[in-house]
């Protein structure tokens, strides 16, 4: 492992090819991440000829040598994908203002075998029609090419910066364009981490994000899943329900009593309760590992041990996933805490059947509940539970017939008393039993 602070010109070589993971996270940074970058640029670029200015460290990458593939060396990005992303922003931005676009191109492209020029930096799957898109500019534009996308906005914000700093209306005193090029070649800096070809690029990806980088559950997991030759598979299952339009709804906060998280987690940690109770997996899990799953922390560790452990088929664990993820989506949707329905009897058994741990497990193993409740069962507890059990379960123990608004309190009911004994519920679909598993804790309410 080679370790050492090399400038920009450093990394960006020819002959050498930086890769962002193919289903990596896509590029996050915002506006205060850009404004901190120029601001301390700006600053060394501002510093008199006669200051000397200190070395301005930007932050770590970690790179895997991949070997050499097509004729270049090639280098994995393990960890630095959003510093080196917008570098090639900003370098991409000043060039154009300068007007020497070819100075970009021969510093951050190259030619390929086929006769096209590349950039060094290849970005992920998410982020390449439009980082390709800058890439091609050959004039300065300072609105977004593409609108609400990160990587668009960034290069619009550079440009703006770029050209006040040149020109200021704000009575500061202008910062050359000359100045800012000088100061992020001969003074940026970044600890650059080299990993060695045979070291295990997964496992170094998932020890960095297990312990500090802050990605989802479901962003390790599928780049666990997936690899670049299934990116057809990755279109046709995860995009559409985890991303594209769904991603702010996944990102968003859920309350789960005195928890509050974000969606994303909590389906994750519902999940994997729901599949430790299934009859082959929880024969094998150990006293430890039982104990181990049912705590929140280190999902994506405990779903790569099970899958390994009981050597569930990647293609069969994605499948699972998608199928669960759009029940819960449409379980848990934006205003159903504003939904009103009508209790009956019907709800009352289902309430019945989740006051408590004990009653609940007396009501499911007991003779009443398979002679009254299997005949209405499907019905009963149909795919309306996802939007009504809320509503009816605070209705019924406000021992009232009528329509009534959820009380946003949560209970304390334990989401286990329907996991561990919903294969009693023989006669209901697997969906609903899911849709009750997952609502449980979640929906069940006080009056």
């Amino acid at each position: 492992m080679k370790v050492e602070a090399i400038s920009i010109n450093q990394v960006f070589l020819n002959n050498r090819v930086l890769k962002i993971p193919f289903f990596q996270r896509g590029y996050v940074w915002n506006e205060a991440n850009w404004k901190r970058c120029f601001v301390d640029i700006a600053h060394v670029a501002s510093l008199p000829e006669s200051e000397t200015p200190e070395k301005y460290f930007l932050g770590s990458i970690i790179l895997k040598d991949a070997g050499y593939k097509s004729g270049f060396h090639q280098f994995d990005v393990i960890d630095g994908q959003q510093r080196l992303t917008t570098i090639v922003m900003f370098m991409k931005a000043l060039y154009l203002a300068l007007g020497r676009n070819d100075i970009f191109r021969n510093g951050f492209m190259q030619m390929s075998l086929t006769g096209e020029n590349k950039p060094i930096l290849v970005p992920n799957y998410n982020d390449l029609r439009v980082y390709n898109e800058i890439m091609e500019l050959e004039a300065l534009k300072t609105e977004p090419i593409v609108a609400d996308n990160r990587l668009a906005l960034a290069f619009s914000y550079f440009a703006k910066r770029i050209l006040s700093a040149a020109n200021p209306t704000d009575g500061n005193a202008p910062i050359s364009l000359a100045s800012l090029l000088n100061s992020v070649i001969n003074y940026v800096r970044l600890v650059s981490i080299e990993v060695q070809e045979g070291e295990n690029a997964q496992k170094i990806f998932e020890t960095i994000n297990c312990t500090g980088i802050k990605l989802t559950t479901g962003e390790m997991l599928k780049n666990y899943l997936f690899d670049e030759e299934e990116r057809d598979a990755y279109e046709r299952t995860w995009k559409p329900v985890f991303e594209r339009d769904n991603q702010g709804y996944w990102e968003g906060e859920m309350v789960n009593g005195r928890i509050a998280g974000s969606h994303i987690e909590n389906f994750f940690y519902r999940f994997m309760l729901i599949k430790m109770q299934e009859p082959a997996i929880k024969s094998g899990l150990t006293q430890n590992e039982i104990k181990s799953f049912r705590q929140k922390e280190g999902l994506f560790e405990k779903f790569r041990h099970l899958i390994g452990k009981f050597g569930i088929l990647k293609a069969d664990a994605i499948n699972e996933i998608v199928s669960y993820a759009k029940l819960y989506a449409d379980t848990f949707k934006a205003g159903m805490l504003d939904e009103t329905v009508m209790a009956s009897t019907a709800w009352r058994d289902l309430r019945t059947l989740c006051l408590s741990r004990t009653s609940g497990r007396r009501y499911l193993t007991s003779s009443s509940f398979s002679r009254t409740s299997k005949a209405r069962g499907r019905e009963t507890l149909s795919s309306a539970i996802s939007r009504a059990t809320l509503c009816v379960v605070s209705c019924a123990r406000a021992r009232t017939t009528t329509t009534a608004t959820c009380s946003p309190r949560t209970s304390s009911v334990s989401v286990y008393v329907l996991l561990m004994h919903s294969r009693r519920m023989s006669m209901m679909p697997q969906r609903e039993v899911l849709s009750l598993c997952l609502l449980t804790r979640r929906l069940l309410r006080r009056s």
